[in-house]
């Protein structure tokens, strides 16, 4: 194999709070590829629904990151400040943010991804939330729509978007001249009859199949 005597690491951090995990890839390497152990001297440990810190293997919750390289907020965004960045759950007077990151601790006390609280995804290394795509397909295409984040090798994820209302000609013209491009659509599906779930909502595990396939 290409560089036999290299090491590889997985390193996973947040703008919002620097690098906080690392993790030694050995070859193959596992999937899903782990998070990791705290890199001294940042403090990381998972919050549950309850606000309780969970000390249990293999028992989910949120991950929190305390360190002094957490950042005092966001640029005129109080209210998203106040729901991230908080005092360290645990007592004391240091800060903590919450990475809305859904993990465990494995056996060996490793941290290993199982996804997301919110809907944001990196996309070419850009985050993306995919809430804010849906908002504007709703303006440009008008009806119901739905953007699916597809996992990809190379870029993180690729976005599919569904709309309930015929496809423009110009669609992806549209979106080109609104988003940045990481942000651009890898495909525009029409999905009609439109999915809902019992309840009234978009069926969204109903557009993930035909996602899967539009990503490739």
């Amino acid at each position: 194999a290409a560089l036999p005597d290299t090491l590889f690491l997985n390193i996973y951090g947040q703008t919002e709070a620097n690098s906080s995990l690392m993790y030694p890839i050995d070859r193959p390497a596992p999937a899903p590829l782990p998070l990791g152990q705290p890199i001294f001297p940042m403090e990381v440990f998972l919050l549950g629904d309850d606000g309780t810190v969970v000390t249990e293997r293999d028992t989910e919750g949120e991950l929190v990151v305390v360190s002094a390289s957490v950042a005092q907020g966001y640029f005129r965004d109080s209210e998203r400040s106040e729901a991230v960045f908080t005092p360290d759950p645990r007592g004391g007077d240091k800060r903590a943010y919450r990475t809305q990151d859904r993990a465990y601790l494995d056996k060996d006390n490793i941290f290993v991804v199982r996804g997301r609280r919110d809907r944001a995804v990196k996309v070419r290394g850009f985050r993306v939330e995919l809430a804010e795509v849906e908002a504007v397909s709703e303006r440009l295409l008008g009806g119901s729509t739905c953007c699916l984040a597809v996992p990809h090798d190379v870029e993180g994820y690729r976005l599919v978007v569904f709309c309930s209302e015929a496809l423009p000609d110009d669609a992806k013209a549209r979106f080109a001249a609104e988003l940045p491009h990481y942000m651009l659509p890898h495909a525009l599906l029409q999905a009609d009859p439109w999915p809902r779930t019992g309840t009234g909502k978009t069926d969204r595990k109903a557009l993930r199949t035909r996602a899967l396939e539009a990503a490739t």
